[in-house]
């Protein structure tokens, strides 16, 4: 549905069979914007940081979106502040030595379950603000449990 497509201008991504970068805005192992066609998003290999506003919508219709899973790779280190803020996203999986920025998922109201894992280095405060619908998996000691329980979310132990 979208016009505009971006080119990756790092050549140390890789994709997954089939995947494409026209949807990607990539620079420098940093995604700065993602505006693909609706349904579950792999975020390509190499990706180390999501910016601001990455998946935030580009339009007022952002309910008439169909909610989207989106696979981060194993290269991730930083989820910037606001990078997915009402967005559709409606699940993730985040995996150890990352950190998630301020309101990185604020008013994702299509998200039900945040994976997180012990290693989560950095925890910026609401994360989750909005996200009513969310269930928190994490380890007991981890900071994103803690941080989960006290902003009142479901929370399940990994």
């Amino acid at each position: 549905p979208y016009t505009t497509l971006f080119r990756s201008y790092s050549a140390n991504v890789l994709l997954p069979a089939g995947l494409t970068l026209q949807y990607f805005w990539i620079e420098n192992e940093t995604l700065k914007k993602y505006a693909g066609p609706e349904g579950d998003v792999i975020i390509p290999e190499g990706v180390s940081r999501i910016d601001d506003e990455a998946f935030a919508p580009f339009n007022a219709f952002v309910e008439e979106r169909q909610p989207f899973c989106v696979t981060l790779p194993a290269s991730l280190k930083k989820i910037e502040n606001h990078a997915f803020r009402s967005s559709r996203v409606s699940g993730f999986q985040v995996d150890d030595s990352s950190t998630v920025g301020e309101c990185a998922f604020e008013n994702c109201t299509a998200l039900k379950k945040a994976i997180a894992y012990k290693g989560v280095t950095g925890l910026g405060w609401n994360v989750f603000m909005g996200c009513k619908n969310c269930t928190v998996y994490a380890p007991s000691d981890s900071k994103i449990y803690i941080y989960a329980q006290k902003a009142k979310l479901k929370v399940e132990v990994l």
